[in-house]
């Protein structure tokens, strides 16, 4: 079984950077090993302008098509299919690159970069994508801009603007009531704490308490907001981390089951079957 790799942007510069921007094409042309599923330690955006396929980000796959945008977390796991005419910007930054540029924001504030848990993946309409494709290009161009005093805070800047962009078109998207927007933060909220503590709390009281609120408002919130319980949303974020070490380690069952922070292995071949219908060892097998 092969093991997952985790990329640096040192794997795509010849020079140590936290920032990295190219048009697509010629990005997928000299990185023929990013078709093989693989890992980030930085955030990265993508637009397509042209050409059709699959990405497949964390075991679901999405369209690829004109006007598609993935923006993903560090440790994502992914890998692409795509036609020959695909065209369109690619970029990516370190934590620290942000945490510089835009001193008086938080990356993790975007709804797209609060969690795993949030989908990847917007479709944008023709006028969203002039907007959008107008910013990948400035920050392309601003990166090959090597006599630049201010290129990193230009480009933190210009950055900031396409989040902010899209994290409109989010909005949009969810049709958010005022009521409702503060419901988004609270899940963000929760959505962070489950990253951070999936494999000790496993249960939504555990999470409200962190949260100041009732479980029970928790749950109204989580509810209202994805469909979904408290509960629920913790499982995902398991199931998921136990379909990557699944996948691409050769480690036992139990080893598995520990590191997820289950003490009796055979309650965690019990739990992953409920989500995802299939054994522990079943889902290995297949990769």
């Amino acid at each position: 079984m092969q093991t997952l790799p985790v990329y640096k942007i040192e794997n795509f510069e010849f020079y140590h950077s936290s920032f990295y921007a190219r048009r697509l094409k010629d990005h997928i042309e000299k990185h023929g090993f990013i078709q093989h599923p693989h890992k980030h330690d930085f955030y990265l955006a993508v637009l397509f302008t042209q050409g059709t396929g699959t990405h497949e980000i964390d075991f679901t796959s999405y369209p690829v098509a004109k006007g598609a945008v993935f923006l993903m977390n560090p440790g994502q796991v992914h890998r692409w299919t795509l036609t020959d005419d695909t065209e369109g910007y690619i970029f990516f930054h370190t934590k620290e690159f942000y945490d510089i540029t835009c001193a008086n924001k938080r990356i993790n504030d975007f709804t797209f970069f609060s969690s795993a848990g949030v989908s990847p993946f917007v479709l944008l309409n023709d006028e969203q994508l002039v907007q959008a494709e107008a910013l990948f290009k400035r920050i392309f161009n601003q990166n090959q801009a090597t006599d630049s005093i201010h290129k990193f805070e230009t480009l933190g800047a210009l950055c900031n603007l396409l989040y902010l962009d899209i994290e409109g078109v989010y909005s949009r998207k969810e049709t958010v009531s005022k009521q409702s927007t503060l419901y988004l933060h609270k899940l963000n909220t929760l959505r962070q704490l489950i990253d951070l503590n999936y494999t000790l709390l496993k249960y939504p009281k555990d999470y409200a308490a962190l949260m100041s609120i009732s479980a029970k408002h928790l749950n109204r919130i989580c509810i209202e907001t994805v469909g979904k319980t408290t509960g629920d949303l913790i499982s995902e974020r398991l199931v998921l981390e136990a379909k990557r070490v699944l996948a691409y380690s050769d480690k036992p069952i139990k080893q598995i089951a520990e590191q997820l922070g289950f003490d009796d292995s055979a309650y965690f071949i019990r739990f992953f079957k409920k989500h995802t219908a299939q054994t522990p060892a079943k889902f290995q097998s297949g990769f």
